[in-house]
């Protein structure tokens, strides 16, 4: 869970320098508008990037679990403690 609450508060700090860097923008300088254009794209580029792998993760979790329902070798319980 700690790992998980670090990892949230490191894409919030991201989030957070986005909106910075559009608020500061001045949307009539082309040149500043194409830089934060720019820069942004390479940030979502690593959000799509990492939610890809956090789906794929995901999937193989899933696959597991249901294999071990599925061969009767899981209980609830585990997963609870």
């Amino acid at each position: 869970m700690g790992a998980a609450s670090g990892a949230l508060e490191g894409e919030v700090d991201g989030l957070l320098s986005a909106h910075s860097e559009l608020a500061q923008t001045d949307p009539h300088l082309q040149e500043a508008v194409a830089e934060t254009v720019s820069e942004l794209e390479v940030q979502l580029s690593m959000v799509t990037e990492r939610r890809e792998l956090v789906e794929t993760r995901l999937l193989e979790i899933k696959a597991v679990l249901v294999e071990r329902y599925k061969g009767g070798t899981a209980d609830v319980d585990d997963w609870l403690r």
